[in-house]
C-alpha cells in the first residue's frame, strides 16, 4: 500500500516536472522568435503599397483608422534604432473588410506590414 501511494506521488511529481519544462520551452520559443523578428528591422518601406502586402486596389474607409502608441518597448527601441523619432502602431480598415496593420514612422515610413481578413 505504501509503494503505491509513493509511486502515486512520484508519477504526479513527474506530470508536474513535464508540465512545467513544457511551459518554459514554449515560453524561450516565443522569446526567440521576438528577437529574430526585432533583428530582422531591415524592411521599412516609403508607403504601405509599397510594401507589395496591400491588395490590389485596396482602398481605405476614409477617417476608419486606430492609431496606438507602440506598447512593446523592446520593438521600440530596435525601431528607433533603424529610424530614430516618434513610432505609432496603425490599424487601417478597408472598405471591403480587410484591416492593414502596421507600424508608421512620424515620416510616414512603415515596417511589418500585415493584413488582417
Amino acid at each position: 500500500m505504501i509503494l503505491i501511494k509513493t509511486l502515486s506521488k512520484k508519477k504526479d511529481s513527474l506530470k508536474t516536472s513535464l508540465s512545467f519544462i513544457y511551459v518554459i520551452f514554449f515560453l524561450i520559443l516565443k522569446i526567440i522568435k521576438g528577437i529574430f523578428k526585432m533583428n530582422n528591422i531591415q524592411e521599412i518601406f516609403n508607403s504601405i503599397q509599397e510594401s507589395g502586402k496591400v491588395p490590389e486596389g485596396w482602398e481605405p474607409c476614409k477617417g476608419k483608422y486606430v492609431k496606438e502608441n507602440v506598447k512593446n518597448k523592446t520593438l521600440l527601441k530596435e525601431l528607433r534604432k533603424k529610424l530614430p523619432g516618434k513610432w505609432n502602431k496603425i490599424y487601417r480598415f478597408g472598405v471591403d473588410g480587410t484591416e492593414i496593420h502596421y507600424f508608421e514612422h512620424g515620416s510616414g515610413k512603415v515596417f511589418n506590414v500585415e493584413i488582417k481578413r
